[in-house]
């Protein structure tokens, strides 16, 4: 890298995503977040993050919907929205409260996620509902890399591409909860 190039870490916004992503963004002068990526419904990771609990890794997953009415494009994940199904957020701040009310910091930090776990989560895009989310664990981690929303670059950056969260890798929410907000 020549003296004085910016180092970027690109990331897609995914759902709560493992502490190796923020210890990525926390090395980069600059993060970009795709917001434009293609809808794929295998890609669990943009709605759902794992805990850890006594009986190992379990997964919290926030229900989805597609809209009616899209045609002449391939859907995004933006246009994606929060679903109601089940009062998921009923269970999801349950579970929360049951495997990390113990522990050290899940009184003092629970409060500013309270809203994501909540009804008015409801109708959010996917792509916003991740993004707000990253932001309240950005400004309680103290980071201060800077952040854009942009496509890919291809520009010839020096860009780290971190790989998608694995299926067992626990949440920033595990770290933020169990060890607070440090990295």
């Amino acid at each position: 890298m020549s003296a004085g190039a910016l180092s970027i870490v690109q990331l897609m916004p995914v759902l709560a995503p493992p502490v190796e992503w923020y210890r990525a963004m926390a090395s980069a002068d600059v993060a970009v977040l795709d917001a434009d990526v293609r809808y794929d419904k295998r890609a669990k990771a943009m709605h759902r993050f794992n805990i850890i609990t006594r009986n190992g890794p379990a997964s919290i997953t926030v229900p989805v919907s597609r809209p009616d009415g899209i045609t002449g494009r391939k859907l995004l994940w933006a246009d994606i929205r929060i679903s109601a199904h089940n009062h998921w957020w009923q269970q999801a701040a349950s579970t929360l409260a049951t495997v990390y009310g113990p522990s050290p910091y899940f009184d003092y930090l629970m409060p500013e996620f309270a809203s994501f776990f909540s009804e008015e989560a409801v109708g959010r895009s996917v792509v916003d509902y991740n993004l707000a989310l990253d932001a309240t664990v950005r400004r309680l981690l103290r980071l201060t890399t800077r952040v854009t929303c942009a496509p890919p670059l291809t520009d010839g950056h020096s860009v780290y591409l971190p790989s998608v969260p694995s299926d067992i890798a626990p949440s920033i929410l595990h770290h933020l909860f169990t060890q607070g907000p440090n990295l």
